[in-house]
């Protein structure tokens, strides 16, 4: 069998479910994480950058991981460059599309507020105006860097 030519989907079904099964949900996990097998979180389990390489499913693989903050830390930073401020939804739309796809829509928001509020922590970003009309923009110590 040719594992190249598998889906990650077909990966998942042939032989981490089947291990998960006969060694028991909790067990299984454990082990496979143990064995470098899968990462995520229970029940959104995808292969693991090992697995993704020998299988050829490198792509697939950072689709479902998701990139780290600091890409859409700059994600957002290019944005306010550009357009000066922000609503919550240009976020939203900018970036929930570009996160790990194993994420919820719920998770995804949480995501997206928790990159926010980061930022604004950090001194990155500022907003002006309540929680739900709040409009974000570049803080003064952020633009000193340009």
């Amino acid at each position: 069998m040719d594992k190249t030519k598998l889906s990650e989907s077909d990966i998942c079904d042939k032989f981490i479910r089947p291990a998960m099964e006969q060694a028991g949900w909790n067990g299984a996990i454990k082990l496979l994480r143990e064995l470098g097998l899968v990462e995520g979180r229970a029940p959104k389990l995808f292969i693991s950058a090992k697995v993704a390489d020998a299988a050829g499913q490198k792509a697939r693989y950072i689709h479902n991981r998701g990139l780290d903050d600091q890409h859409y830390q700059q994600l957002v930073v290019g944005y306010l460059r550009k357009y000066k401020q922000a609503k919550r939804t240009d976020f939203d739309e900018l970036l929930t599309s570009k996160l790990a796809a194993v994420l919820t829509p719920e998770q995804k928001a949480n995501k997206v507020k928790n990159l926010l509020q980061a930022m604004k922590r950090a001194k990155i970003i500022d907003c002006e105006g309540p929680r739900s009309a709040a409009v974000w923009f570049l803080s003064k110590s952020a633009k000193k860097l340009d």
